[in-house]
């Protein structure tokens, strides 16, 4: 066989391959109708997988059979193949385990044909093709196919593509019926002048007719569809063509060297391209696994999710049937207790109790009976205010019961639908059956009681304010409801519950008692408290000189308040003075002590009762009054002295003191005294014991003192003086009577004094005097007395 002929042959089995490759694809794919030119990549791959196989089957010796038979051996290969893609898990790639059989008639048909059409085979490639496609009705179609047959031979590669383009046009637009039939063969796409181009590209040459990209090429592979028979056909009569620019041996040579290469380059590619579909396989598997054991997952959720509802409606069918029980029964209770209810319409409920008497289960006929026996023994217990008890048996009022149909009433309340709370609850009635009764003999009767009696009957008392001193304030004393009611409004009362049978009768409940005007709640009464309280609220504790206290405050000041008959209080200004004014009065007789007696515990411990001379205490008791009254009004609360026109000498001994001077006159003795201690004594010489010139007893304060002096007695007509003596020291006490100094005495004390003694003065030795004097000041007190008492000659 020649080089020619081997490269056509090659090159026939390669297109042959692309064909049955693409036709195969599409069948199983489902895309025979041709006008789907636009595949997917995966059919792409699809494509490029079968046409491996193919070629590998191709690649075998071919028989020299004739070309028919050999398109029937592939397309019955064809067949298996389709057929065995049609089954859910089967792949395209499965196509390149044909039966070695027809492989190689297939390839001895191919070997053949090309050997007896060697010559044909030099004629352009388009006109084989035409050649062997039938008339078309397309008109546009056989034009493109017959200038396409006249293009010359050596046309440039731009040209030549032009008129491939132009070529394919027409094939791309025949429909399916258009396509000739071959002895029922497949139909493959028309892509020889793509498959050239393919070629040429990797042997380093330039494009020629069809010497488009070869991505380009295989969107052409899409453009139209032709019958197997047809491109093994042209796979058989396709002339010897030589490339553009390459001529003679020199181009047989170079075409068959860069076929050789072409063909490495493919082994390589088919080699690349069955890993990639095994690889696709394998993930194409994978993911149906994944598809499988989702699709199981969700067969166990739905089969879990069937028997849960399976489940939950056989409850719900066994709760409806639970139900249906539960309503039976309930409906069986309800036709029980209605018939039971039903019987109630004519008896008394259990624990019915009517005037007193069970009456459980009775008819109305038999409550009446159960009555009439219980008033047969009638009598009327009457309660008063004070809890005591009077009782009027019916038969002191001639007594007798006489049905009025109250007892039908009392079963005529009773809602039978309720005869089961009877069993939880008591209901007691009292019939107001009539009767009949001597009214006369009952008012006698209600006469005769105790509590009827006038006497033994209290009016009420209205609440009023009263004093309390523990709480030094004006209280309210509750009102006093007494017992008094009016009686014809009580004998009137108890004929009618007579009349009505009834047995029980409270007197507080009829309203009948005398009631007080003004009870605790009074309003009036409460805001007269709290305003009278606000008034005696002032308090003054004096401090007297005695050293002890006297208090004013609401125990007082509550007198001071005017109270008419019904005991109401009220702030009276003038009546509230002339209080005010007495008290002070009354607290300066108290404290004053000018012209006072005092007792005096002599040095001796004898209690004499002199009249005290001395500045004592006085009150100034118009300030004393002004002050107070502006002090209560404003209500003060303090301690204090009162307002004092003059003050004691002294607040201790009775306001004497402890520093004084004590005169014995029966004694004739005399002792200074300083802070209860005596510091000096001395005799004395008083007055002679007659009423012109004695001594008087006294308390008095001590006038001064005065260094040098004449003392002169009364005064003459004359002139002259009764007497004129010079002493050193005068101190004087009471008028003309003082303690002076007399030298012209020898003696002191004793008794001298009675009828030799002095005008009234206290003599004393000149030594003791001046003692005196220089001790003694203005308003020290001089206390003189008769310890034995005294008589007075003449």
């Amino acid at each position: 066989m020649s080089e020619n002929t081997n490269k056509e042959k090659d090159t026939g089995m390669d297109l042959a391959a692309d064909e049955l490759a693409a036709s195969l694809s599409r069948q199983i794919s489902g895309e025979e109708d041709a006008g789907n030119v636009n595949s997917s990549n995966a059919d792409n791959d699809t494509e490029l997988s079968l046409k491996d196989d193919l070629l590998d089957v191709l690649e075998e010796e071919i028989p020299e059979e004739d070309p028919d038979t050999l398109i029937r051996e592939l397309q019955m290969a064809v067949d298996r193949e389709l057929s065995a893609a049609s089954e859910p898990d089967a792949k395209q790639d499965d196509f390149s385990e044909l039966n070695l059989a027809e492989s190689d008639n297939a390839e001895a048909k191919v070997t053949e044909q090309t050997g007896t059409d060697a010559i044909e085979a030099e004629q352009p490639e388009i006109n084989v093709t035409e050649a062997k496609q039938p008339e078309t009705e397309n008109p546009e179609a056989a034009e493109a196919e017959q200038r396409e047959a006249n293009v010359p031979e050596a046309k440039q590669p731009e040209a030549e593509k032009a008129e491939s383009e132009a070529a394919e046009q027409p094939a791309a637009n025949m429909t399916e019926a258009e396509q000739p039939e071959n002895d029922g063969t497949e139909e493959v796409k028309t892509e020889l002048e793509n498959t050239d181009a393919d070629e040429t590209e990797q042997s380093g040459t330039e494009k020629g007719a069809a010497g488009q990209p070869e991505e380009e090429a295989f969107d052409q592979e899409d453009e139209g569809v032709v019958d197997v028979s047809e491109g093994v056909r042209a796979l058989s009569d396709a002339p010897t063509e030589e490339l553009p620019g390459i001529t003679g041996q020199n181009a047989v040579n170079t075409e068959e060297s860069s076929e050789k290469s072409d063909r490495t380059q493919k082994k390589e590619d088919k080699k690349r391209r069955k890993q990639e579909a095994a690889e696709e396989k394998a993930r194409a598997k994978q993911e149906a696994a994944d598809e499988k054991a989702r699709a199981k997952q969700e067969a166990r959720e739905l089969k879990k999710q069937r028997k849960a509802e399976k489940k939950a409606n056989k409850k719900k069918g066994a709760g409806k049937i639970v139900l249906l029980i539960l309503l039976v029964l309930i409906a069986a209770a309800a036709i029980v207790y209605l018939a039971l209810a039903n019987r109630y319409k004519t008896v008394f409920f259990d624990g019915t109790v009517i005037n007193g008497a069970d009456c459980t289960g009775l008819t109305v006929e038999e409550a009446e009976t159960v009555v009439t026996r219980q008033l047969d023994d009638y009598e009327l217990t009457i309660t008063f205010r004070d809890g005591n008890k009077e009782v009027i048996s019916g038969e002191s009022i001639d007594f007798e019961y006489v049905s009025d149909g109250s007892v039908q009433e009392i079963n005529e309340s009773q809602i039978p639908v309720l005869w089961l709370t009877a069993f939880f609850e008591e209901y007691s009635y009292e019939a107001t059956a009539a009767a009949s009764f001597d009214s006369l003999k009952l008012a006698e009767a209600v006469t005769a009681l105790d509590e009827c009696n006038l006497v033994n009957m209290s009016a009420p008392v209205d609440a009023y304010l009263s004093y309390n001193e523990e709480n030094n304030a004006l209280e309210i004393v509750p009102e006093e409801q007494g017992n008094k009611f009016e009686l014809s409004a009580l004998i009137e009362a108890i004929d009618e519950a007579v009349s009505s049978g009834v047995t029980e009768l409270d007197v507080e409940e009829l309203a009948i008692y005398e009631t007080p005007a003004r009870t605790s709640e009074d309003e009036e009464l409460i805001s007269q408290r709290d305003e009278m309280n606000e008034i005696i609220s002032g308090s003054v504790t004096y401090s007297l000189p005695s050293g002890t206290e006297k208090v004013l405050d609401a125990d007082t000041l509550v007198n001071w308040l005017s109270v008419d008959e019904a005991g109401n209080y009220s702030f009276d200004e003038s009546f509230w003075s002339t209080n005010l004014n007495y008290y002070v009065e009354e607290l300066a007789r108290e404290v004053n002590t000018s012209d006072a007696t005092a007792d005096f515990t002599t040095i001796n411990g004898a209690v004499m009762s002199l009249d005290n001379y001395l500045q004592g205490w006085l009150i100034d008791e118009a300030s004393e009054a002004a002050q107070l009254a502006e002090e209560l009004a404003v209500r003060t609360v303090t301690t204090r002295e009162p307002i004092y026109a003059q003050r004691a000498y002294s607040d201790e001994n009775n306001g004497i003191g402890n520093t004084y001077v004590e005169i014995d006159l029966s004694q004739q003795h005399l002792w200074v005294v300083e802070n209860g201690t005596a510091i000096m004594e001395t005799d004395i010489v008083s007055g002679t014991m007659v009423y012109e010139t004695y001594t008087p007893e006294g308390i008095y304060p001590l006038y001064g003192k005065q260094e040098g002096r004449y003392l002169r007695g009364e005064q003459y007509a004359d002139g002259s003086y009764e007497y004129v003596s010079w002493v050193d020291y005068w101190m004087p006490f009471n008028g003309g009577i003082g303690l002076h100094d007399a030298s012209w005495r020898t003696q002191f004390g004793g008794s001298i004094y009675y009828s030799a003694g002095s005008h009234g003065c206290i003599n004393m030795p000149s030594y003791m005097a001046a003692q005196l004097f220089d001790w003694i000041t203005a308003g020290t007190p001089v206390i003189c007395y008769y310890s034995a008492g005294y008589s007075l000659a003449g």
